[in-house]
């Protein structure tokens, strides 16, 4: 196996340093070794090295201080060959026996950007000579993301490097180890990485880099395992079911004959089915592209574009990503045997879903639950029907990771008619008796990675994948809860509550912020960001039960819910294999549709006790603004935020509602990780003090919540540098070579539509970050390469036209994000009840609307306030009263006839009077002409009179948006006004997109059809 060693050692004539490199090639059996910044000639040292089994070398010589890269190899194992070299680089021809021939580019770039800017020219020429495999090792004295950076100035080096990396279509590979590879006092960076193309990581799936502890230098040694592809040996692997198989011209015979001729529950025959399944997979292999569709869990591919080895190198890289070299065991020793990590694993879950402590049995926590009438018990007690179970069944995503019994819900789905009523039979029976049937609740806990190259198993998240028809019985209970919800649950709590959604929390953090840090005067605030530590694994069992009780869920319901819980067994998936089988007495598993359900009923207790502490004046909360409403606290499932006053007294109210909670719910709080902060006009003492209560840090700045930043000062283009480095992620270079033009638009389409779009609704995006948001889609959908740019055969701008218009219905980002701050400016408009809005009404409005073109903005807005405004010009460019009684709509001002305001055909401006209403010119049953016609031109009179008033006053004035035909508001009508295109469709162009061909020909007929078809090219 090929190691290759890369070390920037900052001067290598020091003892220290050869006995560290001495080590290091002793310990790792290093056949390649790349040393720069030697700070020294090469001809007096290299005898040193060569005494370590390296035999020949090729050096570019250190320029003083500045420069230098040895590279030396043991050509009785690895055969190198110069191929260019540069003041900045080294290019090996490498020719090892049993693979092909392929590149190796050692770097040390230099510290001035000018200068290497000549080392992209370089890999640039070198990129354009050779179509070889290729790995690049070394210090580019660049990052590529804002995240590769801690401490120092946000200004980041990047460019450069970023633009040469997306023309070379090149592909990180990763690390394992710690996060930066350079350190200088408090600043932090990953200067150092491996980078290669898309056909040296196809030979090499298995190869990674290692991170070494730093040593005598302030850069970490990096270490690149070749590890050349091999089979896993798996002694215990899980069935799993793939979707190729149907494909096979046998399938559905062998299906129905397998399930006609099981005897038993739906579990047996499944079990036999999957024996069947197995004995035949060698016959079932001549499905490649429908295989790895399903392996890369791009969820966006389209049936028409195969891409198959765009496919292949995302499983692969994906793969690699996922897989677990190592972990630390109780002693801190990394363990790589797979026996010993599935141990290591176990262990800890079985440790993890213990309940250490008994926990508190008095329920002390004030009764604060509504009592349901008896209308709706009797409703969850209902029987249950074969359509909601049917409903339910394809409301589960067809290739949706399967549980234990390795089939997906879209095998249950194709074959509903064969094996519906042994679905059906076993979930009545399930209800009929609470009781999950054995073995159908057992579990298969997948490990993903919350960082980089993991190593300990608090740094994976445990994701439970259940068996679908366990989901379909955990989803019919969700479905008849899930109502209720909005009834139970206090408006602190938006999470998984029908009618709230997670920017209302994030606004009203964002204002809650504001409020805190603009603060003067003698009385300070303070927010505690609260971290629960392992919240879904920690929850006592007793507590959910007494939770569901107080509720007054029919015993019924409680009885199967708790089956749910209780009846759980698991087992780990490691590196694609199964650890032994083992039971909890705790917790509940993320990935069963009901856990975040009870979840949030059980965080509503915290949310309880803290409204009591609040009612007996123990807790003082704060306000936003003066006549708003006290906020106490914000839940998001288990992100918590606490708001009161600052000081000693009351950190020892919070935390002590929290250490109640804690006692009687089997959770705990991570102190440490947990922060606090404190209003500028805290007295530093205090601020210890609350500090010293907590356990937790003050912060200047609380960082993200629910993935948006919050804002701590004036929004910059660095605010959001995180979600560019998202999309850039997600749009890299090297999938572009890999897709057909169909391909990259469908990347595009789903990238746009997930990753920006969140963080629209409550921000308005700097322009710089929605230039380069666009240029990342643009530049990708045309596939520019490292040879050329492509030419963009169409203006950016009709390509993010609908494609009824023919446009291909891309997005541009900042009339997108005009369109989701719209959305929430409707919600205001709309008198939507949550705490959001009650919050922006009293602070920022009073007894306006946010629509009055006379509203004057406040001075010292905060920015999500701004962002709201910039929706509603949008708004209110569309918007009209449906007229219904007249007692809200204003006469001169709103725009009701869908002329606009009548103010500005008003005959006198004497006659205007902004505060009339429309009832006020209607005269019994008819309007009242003769005002009309004394302040209003004829024609405008005769608009007036076609509308006509509720004369009963039942119907009251509503708001419609009119660009819809049901005057409802949605974001792609609101897209196509701040783009000024209607809603019409022209028929040719949106024929040619029923067509049922290709994707690609599509395209192709596309820009035919603009005329854009590239010639002479």
């Amino acid at each position: 196996m090929d190691q290759i060693l890369f070390w920037n050692v900052r001067g290598a004539g020091g003892k220290t340093l050869k006995s560290d490199i001495s080590d290091l090639v002793n310990m790792n059996k290093i056949s390649i070794l790349i040393i720069c910044e030697p700070r020294v000639q090469s001809s007096p040292h290299l005898d040193d090295l060569f005494n370590l089994g390296f035999d020949k070398a090729e050096v570019v010589e250190a320029n003083g201080f500045s420069g230098g890269i040895w590279v030396l190899w043991n050509s009785n194992v690895v055969h190198l060959e110069p191929f260019k070299s540069f003041p900045q680089a080294i290019t090996m021809k490498v020719g090892n026996s049993g693979h092909q021939p392929w590149l190796l580019t050692a770097i040390y770039a230099s510290t001035y950007s000018h200068i290497r800017n000549f080392l992209w020219d370089h890999l640039d020429f070198i990129h354009t000579i050779h179509n070889l495999l290729w790995l690049i090792t070394g210090d580019f004295n660049e990052i590529l993301s804002s995240s590769e950076k801690k401490g120092g100035s946000s200004l980041c080096r990047i460019a450069g490097f970023k633009r040469w990396v997306d023309r070379a279509a090149m592909i990180d590979m990763g690390f394992q180890g710690a996060a930066f590879t350079w350190t200088s006092n408090s600043v932090k960076e990953r200067l150092d990485r491996c980078l290669c193309n898309d056909d040296w990581r196809l030979l090499f799936p298995e190869a990674k880099v290692h991170h070494l502890s730093r040593m005598s230098s302030d850069h970490c040694p990096l270490l690149t395992k070749l590890m050349p592809c091999c089979n896993m040996s798996r002694t215990n692997p899980p069935f799993r079911f793939h979707t190729m198989w149907m494909q096979h011209e046998s399938y559905n015979d062998l299906v129905t004959d397998s399930w006609n001729s099981s005897s038993g529950d739906i579990i047996s025959k499944s079990q036999m089915l999957a024996s069947t399944l197995k004995k035949g997979y060698q016959d079932l292999r001549d499905r490649e592209a429908a295989y790895w569709k399903q392996k890369s869990r791009e969820k966006w591919v389209k049936d028409g574009d195969r891409n198959t080895k765009f496919l292949h190198l995302t499983t692969m890289i994906r793969r690699r990503r996922n897989k677990i070299d190592g972990l630390l065991n109780d002693t801190g020793l990394l363990c790589e045997d797979p026996m010993e990590m599935k141990a290591i694993a176990v262990n800890h879950f079985v440790n993890l879903f213990s309940a250490h402590e008994e926990i508190d049995s008095r329920f002390i926590i004030p009764l604060l639950f509504p009592i349901l009438d008896q209308a709706t018990i009797s409703q969850l007690a209902s029987l249950i029907k074969t359509e909601e179970i049917k409903a339910n069944l394809f409301n589960i995503g067809g290739l949706k990771a399967p549980g234990s019994d390795g089939f997906p819900a879209q095998f249950f789905q194709k074959h509903w008619d064969l094996i519906g009523h042994d679905i059906v039979g076993l979930v009545l029976d399930a209800f009929r008796t609470g009781r999950i049937p054995s073995g159908l609740n057992h579990t298969l806990i997948t490990l993903v990675p919350k960082c980089n190259s993991p190593q300990s198993m608090h740094l994976f998240r445990p994701i439970s994948l259940c068996s679908t028809i366990y989901k379909v019985i955990s989803k019919v209970i969700v479905a008849r809860l899930r109502p209720l919800l909005s009834e139970l649950i206090s408006p602190n709590q938006v999470s998984y509550v029908p009618g709230r959604h997670i920017s209302d929390n994030i606004m009203i953090a964002q204002e809650m912020l504001h409020k805190c840090k603009n603060s003067t005067g003698k009385k300070g605030f303070m927010i505690w960001k609260v971290d629960l530590s392992k919240a879904y694994d920690k929850l006592s069992w007793s507590f959910i039960e007494k939770v569901l009780h107080e509720i007054q869920l029919p015993d019924m319901m409680i009885k199967i819910i708790m089956s749910c819980v209780t009846s759980t067994s698991f087992q780990v998936v490691l590196n694609g294999d199964l650890s032994n089988s083992f039971s909890a007495n705790r917790g509940i598993r993320q990935g069963d549709p009901l856990s975040p359900y009870l979840f949030v009923l059980c965080m509503e207790k915290l949310s309880h006790l803290i409204c009591s502490a609040v009612e007996f004046k123990k807790w003082k909360p704060f306000r936003a603004s003066q006549s708003g409403p006290l906020i106490s606290h914000l839940f998001f499932v288990d992100d918590l935020m606490l708001f009161a006053e600052a000081s000693e007294s009351q950190a020892r109210v919070l935390k002590g509602c929290m250490e109640e909670f804690c006692n009687l719910s089997g959770q705990s709080v991570s102190f440490d990780k947990s922060a606090v902060y404190c209003s500028p006009n805290t007295c530093r003492g205090e601020a210890n003090l609350i500090s010293k209560v907590f356990g937790s840090p003050i912060t200047n700045d609380l960082g993200k919540y629910l993935g948006m930043p919050l804002i701590h000062s004036r929004i910059t283009k660095f605010t959001y540098a995180s979600l560019v480095d998202k999309v850039q992620n997600r749009l890299a270079s090297w999938k572009s070579k890999h897709l057909s033009m169909a391909g990259r638009l469908t990347l595009v389409q789903a990238v746009t539509s997930s990753i920006p779009t969140y963080a629209m609704q409550t921000a308005k995006l700097p322009s710089t970050t929605c230039c380069q948001l666009d240029k990342l889609n643009r530049n990708f959908l045309w596939g520019d390469t490292a040879e050329k740019k492509k030419i963009h055969s169409l203006n950016w701008s009709n390509v993010c036209k609908p494609k009824s218009k023919g446009g291909l219905g891309l997005k541009r980002t900042a009339d997108m994000n005009r369109a989701m701050l719209a959305k929430t400016s409707w919600r205001m408009v709309q008198r939507d009840d949550g705490l959001w809005c009650q919050m922006f009404e009293k602070k920022y409005l009073q007894r306006n609307s946010i629509l009055d073109d006379h509203y004057t903005k406040h001075t010292g807005c905060s920015s999500t306030w701004n962002a709201v405004l910039y929706g509603a010009q949008l708004l209110r460019s569309s918007l009209c009263w449906r007229v219904g009684n007249g007692n809200l709509i204003k006469f001169w001002c709103d725009n009701w006839t869908g002329l606009g305001a009548l103010s500005t055909f008003a005959l006198s401006l004497d006659t205007i009077n902004s505060e009339a209403l429309v009832k006020d010119f209607w005269n019994n049953d008819d309007w009242n002409f003769q005002v009309l016609l004394n302040c209003l031109p004829t024609q405008i009179v005769d608009q007036i009179s076609k509308i006509s008033l509720s004369h009963s006053g039942d119907f009251s004035d509503k708001q419609i948006w009119q660009p819809t035909s049901n005057g409802s508001f949605s974001v792609r009508s609101a897209y196509n006004v701040a783009i000024d295109c209607d809603n019409d469709s022209d028929v040719a162009w949106k024929g040619m997109w029923c067509f049922n061909i290709p994707p690609k020909l599509k395209l192709f007929a596309w820009t035919v059809a603009h005329g854009r078809l590239l010639t002479n090219v």
